[in-house]
């Protein structure tokens, strides 16, 4: 991973000396769309594989032998830095360079701009668009030592628990409104070092930025807000539509390298008379601008509504990679040593893998029979009927 500098997580890490490697002025978008608002289905993906089929398709297939292998090796050295490591840099104080050194395989995070969060120091809560599962880990490498705002099911990450612990979690309960901002409040108060966030509440293919969650708009505090761009040799999606974490973590895997370009714009702080709505809406168009990419009018549930559309869609092509799932699981089966057979059962297991179990489907249309207000009440474009891929 490319050194992208970071300070000593004692002192939040943030206000250490940049790398003059990494370090490039911010540069002004490019490509900008300003036609009418992204439908909601060009938001997410449903097939791992980016279409058309081309040339780099062939090259993949052809490098998948050579990926399981690397995914064993990275799964060990996962599981060398849960075990030891991580321990190590607590106890020798480097948090933030063992972070690197664990980031390296596969990893390389370039942070532009880093002048703008020396500008505004009292602006200390990062928000980013989110386009990955390992957004997380790639602002931890990126910015230092942080307060990552993290949904609850990360503390039952097992064979990940001490790199959540190095994120600083602060655990959300989107129900209890009250603590959560008193335990925000408190922590801006007591620590020295950023929070951020992603306010979408979930990932998408970064073709548009949703709307932001207002709650921490509401604070009365300037953020910082993060634009983030993945880009990856090969035409693999970073998320689809009801895949459970743990897949895309074996895919960000599987890939050789994965390059993260966290662009860090101007601090931005509410302005007299205006509501939190407006404060949010007013941050995301500026990362959507910055990015190209359009600002679209949809919240988190409307994403739930998309995917009880799509279920029987999503069953279809669940189908379909049981069959190639099986091919796996025949090559396996026919390895001479037990060692080599499990990078091909567990390609397997994520192929066979039922896009949503009964629990997440019963969420689900839960969800969606539950949401009265649609984009087109709001003024977007009403949900579409089909995916268009």
């Amino acid at each position: 991973m490319t050194d992208v500098g970071s300070g000593d997580p004692n002192n939040g890490g943030l206000h250490a000396r940049p790398s003059r490697h990494t370090e490039e002025p911010i540069a002004e978008p490019t490509n900008k769309k300003d036609e009418e608002p992204i439908p909601l289905s060009g938001l997410f993906e449903v097939t791992r594989m980016k279409r058309p089929i081309g040339l780099m398709h062939i090259l993949f297939w052809i490098y998948v032998p050579f990926g399981l292998i690397f995914l064993v090796l990275k799964l060990c050295w996962i599981a060398s830095w849960e075990l030891l490591w991580f321990r190590l840099g607590a106890y020798l104080h480097l948090n933030d360079l063992f972070f690197r050194i664990y980031c390296a395989p596969g990893m390389v995070v370039l942070v532009h701009g880093r002048e703008n969060l020396k500008a505004s120091p009292n602006a200390r809560i990062l928000v980013a668009n989110h386009v990955s599962e390992m957004d997380s880990v790639a602002c931890r490498a990126g910015f230092g030592a942080c307060h990552a705002i993290s949904p609850s099911y990360y503390s039952r990450f097992i064979f990940t628990r001490q790199m959540v612990k190095e994120m600083h979690p602060i655990y959300i309960d989107v129900s209890d409104r009250n603590s959560l901002h008193e335990q925000i409040t408190h922590t801006l108060k007591t620590s020295k070092m950023h929070i951020f966030c992603f306010p979408e509440g979930c990932v998408t293919n970064g073709k548009g930025v949703m709307r932001y969650h207002k709650f921490l708009f509401s604070l009365g505090e300037g953020v910082v807000p993060i634009a983030i761009r993945v880009t990856r040799p090969f035409p693999i999606h970073m998320d689809t539509l009801c895949t459970p974490v743990w897949h895309n973590i074996l895919w960000v895997c599987l890939v050789p390298w994965q390059i993260w370009h966290l662009h860090v714009l101007p601090a931005q702080f509410p302005k007299e008379g205006e509501t939190a709505e407006e404060f949010a809406a007013r941050v995301q168009k500026m990362t959507a601008d910055f990015l190209g990419v359009p600002a679209a009018p949809y919240f988190k549930k409307d994403k739930h509504t998309l995917v009880a559309q799509l279920l029987p869609q999503l069953r279809r092509r669940y189908r379909n990679r049981i069959v190639v799932g099986r091919a796996f699981l025949w090559i396996g089966s026919k390895m001479p040593i037990s060692f080599l057979s499990k990078p091909f059962t567990a390609i397997a297991e994520v192929l066979m893998q039922p896009p949503y179990d009964e629990v997440k489907l019963h969420k689900v249309k839960q969800t969606a029979s539950s949401t009265e207000e649609t984009p087109s009440a709001r003024g977007g474009r009403r949900l579409p009927d089909t995916l268009q891929c």
